[in-house]
C-alpha cells in the first residue's frame, strides 16, 4: 500500500481492502531500502482502510497537507486495544476521522485527545 502511496503522490482518494499481512504495510525496494522513519508527503483527501493488523506503518509515513477524511475498520480485537498515538502522529488534530471495531473505552479516549473530531462506530 504504502509503494501505492509513494508512487502517486497525486493520489486523492484510496481504499483499500482487507490489510491482513503486516508486510502490505511497510514501503520498501528491493534495489533501495527505505529507512524505517521515512515519511513522504500525502495529497490524498480521503483514505479507508479496513484491517486486521497494525497500520502505523501507513498513518505514521504519510505527512498530509490537507485536512484528510480518514475511515479505518479494524477487524482484530486486539490491534483495537493497541496504542495508537504512534498511528496518529502525522494526522492533522482537524482531520475528520471514523473507528470502526471493538474500542476500549481507554483507547478511545487516548484517540480522542489527538484527533478531536474521530467518530467510534
Amino acid at each position: 500500500m504504502l509503494v501505492l502511496l509513494h508512487s502517486c503522490p497525486l493520489l486523492t482518494h484510496a481504499t483499500f481492502g482487507i490489510v491482513d499481512t503486516e508486510a502490505e504495510c511497510e514501503l520498501y525496494s528491493r534495489f533501495d531500502p527505505l529507512r524505517a522513519d521515512a515519511t513522504f508527503l500525502s495529497q490524498l483527501e480521503e483514505l479507508t482502510i479496513t484491517s486486521y493488523v497494525d497500520v502505523t506503518p501507513i498513518l505514521g509515513s504519510l505527512l498530509w497537507i490537507d485536512r484528510p477524511i480518514i475511515t479505518m475498520s479494524i477487524l482484530d480485537d486486539a490491534v483495537a486495544g493497541q496504542d495508537w498515538v504512534p498511528c496518529f502522529t502525522n494526522v492533522p488534530s482537524d482531520t475528520q476521522l471514523t473507528m470502526k471495531g471493538n474500542f476500549p473505552d481507554a483507547t478511545m479516549e487516548n484517540i480522542q485527545e489527538m484527533v478531536p473530531d474521530v467518530f467510534f462506530w
